[in-house]
């Protein structure tokens, strides 16, 4: 599913030691990834602050070219799979979220690629 972003907010390790990436989506969705240093599972939130959870890093997989951010979700992760059922219609649409921006500054999408290398521990390659 591609969703148009009109939004970016994200840091680096804030006072609380949270790193975070919001997209707040034309249609009036929103995603939010983050985690904290004392965190091991991931946190991720759609649509509604109210129904986040957290997930094993392994759910995602992350793809970055040009103005896109690619989330691909493991739907055999039961856990997430039963999550996505439970606040969508149809959890085959979040299997791969695909997030378009407008160009952001080079500097700009480097420090959203660091607080993706932050919140998942690992390093990503940009296409």
């Amino acid at each position: 599913m591609e969703l148009n972003v009109k939004k970016i907010s994200y840091e680096l390790k804030n006072e609380n030691y949270l790193s975070y990436l919001f997209f707040e989506c034309e249609n009036q969705q929103y995603f939010t990834i983050s985690k904290t240093d004392e965190d091991e599972e991931v946190y991720l939130e759609l649509n509604n602050q109210f129904n986040g959870e957290y997930f094993n890093q392994d759910c995602f997989n992350i793809t970055f070219l040009n103005c896109r951010i690619s989330f691909s979700m493991n739907l055999n992760n039961k856990k997430l799979l039963s999550y996505l059922n439970e606040h969508n219609k149809n959890a085959k649409l979040y299997e791969n979220i695909v997030l378009i921006f407008e160009p952001v500054s080079v500097n700009q999408f480097k420090e959203m690629i660091k607080v993706l290398h932050d919140i998942f521990n690992k390093k990503f390659h940009v296409i």
